[in-house]
């Protein structure tokens, strides 16, 4: 048989991720979302949020919890003119009734961003697939300002009460968040307060506002009305710092983070009902049997992030779902391709590559060799090979010793090893237009004549 040059492909791998679509608002929600089923179970809705509509927006998300509605029955008629005599008022003037039971609520709210990272990155519903939480352990969430916008972890609760109005109540109390159902929210040493220290103990007034955000929501789960977060919309906004400590881990004596597994928000809550006379708070309580109490807290989380310490992923195409489970070549485990008999065909081998990012992120990349697992034969196929990670194409050739053992032994299974650089104390922001995209192609060529039978 005799060729003239031919050129055959194998390609290792093609990804191309773009980061809006990898982590988009049906993504987050299946990771947050609860197996529990139950009419009891709480209900978590994830959108994604872009309030200035641009491509180039910080990539974030807002994620909705409504709470369970809390009703309390009022005092008997029979006791209203004692009670409101009971009563003196206060210096402005009203009266006021604290003796209703205080609401006690608890909130898991789904989010463990290390499982969150495992349902979104490779196979993660096998067995045997890597562990790639160890990459939140060396990611710390941060705050950045662009175009006079400041974008960071943010949360606000919103409380309404049926059967009075929002100018006659308001509530005090506690909101925590820990990694257990608190059982005290006033524990402070056990608990992280999300309360800002002006809200301590202070009024969180009624609001009627409309926090169903999926009628604000389009086809893809994107919201781009902020007004949920504007002055007097909400009850009391939490304290964004304190969350974001709470996200980064506790520091531990040996100056290491305790990343949390879990992210509770308690709250214990006091309703007051307030009167300009007597004569109203006395007809409020002779004429109202109940209160219903609903609180809402909805979470904004930017992608903005410092990356602690580089991190290193042994195989990309594994992170990607991607990853090569057997020889490149087709070859059975073992298996010897009669190198010496097309010797005189095998001209070259070489790999095309092409590397892009514009996530922001530090990249650094290698094509690396598995090891030999011959038994006679040891080491790599190749030593690794580095590439640049600037969206241009590019080829290298593999020396004749590489391209001899490549060829002699199997299993031939190369991996693309990836580094993500620290960012030394800088905050990151992700975009909704960053896109990552690597692929690596084997090309082999031939040429000349073998006699494949003889007569």
């Amino acid at each position: 048989m005799k060729t003239s040059e031919v050129s055959y492909e194998i390609p290792l791998g093609n990804t191309e991720v773009e980061l809006a679509k990898k982590f988009s608002a049906e993504t987050i929600q299946d990771a947050l979302s609860s197996d529990d089923e139950s009419e009891d179970s709480q209900k978590i809705y994830a959108y994604e949020f872009n309030p200035t509509k641009k491509d180039d927006a910080v990539l974030e998300y807002v994620m909705n919890y409504p709470l369970k509605s809390h009703t309390t029955a009022l005092p008997a008629t029979s006791d209203a003119s004692s009670i409101v005599n009971s009563i003196t008022p206060n210096n402005d003037g009203k009266y006021e009734y604290d003796g209703l039971d205080s609401f006690t609520d608890t909130l898991d709210t789904g989010i463990n961003f290390k499982e969150i990272l495992e349902s979104i990155a490779g196979s993660s519903d096998e067995e045997d697939a890597t562990d790639y939480s160890y990459i939140f352990d060396k990611i710390k969430f941060g705050t950045t300002t662009i175009d006079n916008e400041t974008y960071g972890i943010e949360a606000y609760a919103y409380i309404e009460c049926e059967s009075v109005e929002s100018a006659n109540a308001y509530f005090t109390g506690k909101i925590v968040v820990g990694e257990t159902d608190p059982a005290n929210v006033n524990d402070a040493s056990t608990y992280v307060s999300v309360l800002a220290d002006s809200d301590q103990d202070g009024d969180f007034h009624l609001v009627t506002t409309d926090t169903d955000l999926s009628s604000k929501a389009d086809e893809e789960g994107v919201i781009t009305d902020g007004s949920f977060r504007a002055d007097g919309a909400y009850s009391v906004a939490l304290d964004g710092d304190a969350l974001t400590d709470y996200m980064n881990g506790t520091e531990q004596a040996d100056g290491t983070l305790k990343k949390h597994e879990k992210f509770i928000i308690s709250c214990n809550l006091q309703p007051i009902i307030s009167f300009d006379s007597k004569e109203e708070l006395q007809s409020f309580l002779e004429n109202t049997e109940s209160l219903t109490v609903n609180i809402n807290i909805i979470l904004r989380i930017p992608l903005v992030f410092e990356v602690t310490d580089d991190i290193e992923i042994d195989d990309l195409l594994d992170l990607a779902g991607n990853a090569l489970d057997e020889d490149l070549f087709k070859r059975d485990d073992g298996e010897e391709f009669e190198f010496k008999k097309y010797t005189d065909l095998l001209q070259a081998l070489s790999c095309e590559y092409k590397f892009s990012n514009s996530t922001g992120l530090g990249l650094s990349a290698k094509i690396v060799s598995n090891e030999i697992t011959d038994g006679e034969k040891s080491g790599k196929f190749f030593d690794d090979k580095e590439i640049k990670f600037d969206g241009e194409e590019h080829e290298f050739e593999f020396t004749t010793e590489e391209f001899t053992a490549i060829f002699e032994t199997a299993p031939f299974m190369p991996k693309m090893y990836m580094k993500i650089d620290k960012t030394d104390g800088n905050a990151i922001s992700i975009k909704r237009n960053s896109v990552f995209g690597a692929y690596a192609l084997f090309k082999l060529t031939a040429e000349g004549e073998v006699e494949v039978w003889s007569k």
